[in-house]
């Protein structure tokens, strides 16, 4: 079984949430069997929870943000090259599809958040006390 982490700040809904049947859920995992970012499907009239499945292999993404339009996917993560922020598209199957990478200049970070306009990314790192702020493209990489 795979031990998920803190569930609150971990777990991503989508705005829709109160409007849709059906909501995708994303979970940022890290321990011993975890393979990355995780998906289920959360039945907002029965409040039922499918079985997650591996939505893209990284090394142990923590917190996740998604940009203002919901077609994109933003997590902190420690992949080989180091801490960093990943950004993914979402595929209409639920699956991530990774669009870019950016190292996190003072170390792993603590918080994530996209700016409502969707042009910055921002992070707050554990080691240095600090806060970096990443611009995002057209596509929001």
């Amino acid at each position: 079984m795979i031990r998920m982490k803190a569930v609150l700040p971990l777990i991503i809904l989508t705005v829709h949430i109160l409007h849709a049947d059906v909501v995708d859920v994303y979970f940022g995992t890290g321990g011993g069997e975890a393979k990355g970012i995780y998906r289920a499907s959360l039945d907002t009239k029965k409040g039922r929870l499918s079985s997650a499945a591996l939505a893209t292999e990284v090394k142990a993404p923590s917190f996740l943000a998604f940009h203002p339009d919901r077609t994109r996917l933003y997590a902190i993560a420690n992949p080989a090259e180091g801490p960093a922020v990943l950004a993914y598209n979402i595929l209409d199957n639920g699956e991530l599809e990774l669009l870019n990478l950016q190292l996190i200049p003072d170390g792993r970070a603590a918080h994530i958040s996209v700016h409502p306009s969707g042009k910055f990314l921002l992070t707050a790192q554990y080691s240095g006390g600090s806060v970096a702020v990443f611009p995002l493209g057209e596509e929001g990489q």
